[in-house]
């Protein structure tokens, strides 16, 4: 980790959910752009309702969803939310510090993950709980870090459009493996994952899903994970393919090993071994 000498929050703070996911995006974006070396958007969550973790599959009553994984959380209106960026050299270092925030606010639910260059990628925390945000600034300007870090407001302009994604009915409502013909799942404590497939008659994967609460960076690669195995036949070729390429995940409360071993055990419920 490069310890950062300035911190950066918001000169427009937002008001609704979405404005501060928004807000985080757009502070990743200026970490990666170099034009920012730390930031921090701390505010009121701003409405009440069931938070879910970037792979958690919807669930009746949700009305958000974080770009990080982890639980989902039930907002109040007395919910705080944090948001924070710096640079990180792995996810596990990103974890630490996403503990260390919530200790020092008092709790909650919190999901990380990192986003650009592998060797020193923009580290993400998104803490929800029962904190003020004046709490959280504190927090990571005078105790994070090991010093006192200079604070400045930046202008965040595209904070309109880019919320208009966070509500939408596609973004909350990604169904998971729930309803897929068969599924692997593993656990390990508080994580889980499952991997849903579907198969064609002769034997080729036509769907594939996965869901679950844990943490994994860049964010999307799960995902990526079980698109790649699409149209293979549904045996050990995929799930070799699968694990060669879960090298390109960083996973943290659940091992790699764990999600190919969801998918293996999917295989294995469909040809009944």
């Amino acid at each position: 980790m490069l310890t950062p000498k300035t911190l950066a929050l918001p000169a427009n703070p937002p008001t609704r959910p979405e404005e501060a996911q928004a807000q985080l995006e757009e502070m990743v974006a200026l970490h990666l752009e170099g034009k920012i070396q730390a930031g921090l958007v701390a505010t009121q969550w701003g409405g009440e309702g069931l938070v879910l973790g970037f792979y958690e599959a919807y669930r009746d009553g949700a009305r958000w969803r974080r770009i990080t994984g982890g639980p989902s959380y039930n907002a109040t209106g007395e919910t705080g939310y944090a948001g924070l960026v710096f640079a990180s050299e792995d996810l596990g270092e990103v974890a630490e510090m996403a503990g260390r925030l919530a200790e020092c606010i008092g709790g909650g639910a919190w999901g990380v993950t990192r986003i650009g260059p592998p060797q020193l990628a923009a580290g993400v925390v998104e803490v929800l709980g029962g904190f003020a945000p004046e709490t959280a600034v504190s927090c990571v300007r005078d105790e994070l870090f090991g010093r006192r870090l200079e604070a400045g407001r930046v202008e965040l302009k595209s904070t309109g459009r880019i919320a208009k994604a966070y509500i939408t009915r596609g973004w909350i409502h990604y169904a998971g493996a729930a309803g897929m013909p068969v599924i692997g799942e593993v656990k390990r404590g508080d994580y889980w994952v499952r991997i849903g497939i579907a198969v064609t008659g002769d034997g080729f994967i036509s769907n594939a899903r996965i869901d679950g609460v844990f943490h994994a960076a860049p964010p999307n690669e799960p995902y990526n994970l079980v698109n790649a195995i699409l149209g293979m036949p549904a045996g050990e070729q995929a799930v070799d393919l699968f694990e060669a390429r879960s090298n390109l995940v960083e996973v943290w409360g659940l091992k790699r090993s764990d999600l190919v071993l969801a998918l293996s055990w999917a295989i294995r419920t469909y040809k009944g071994v």
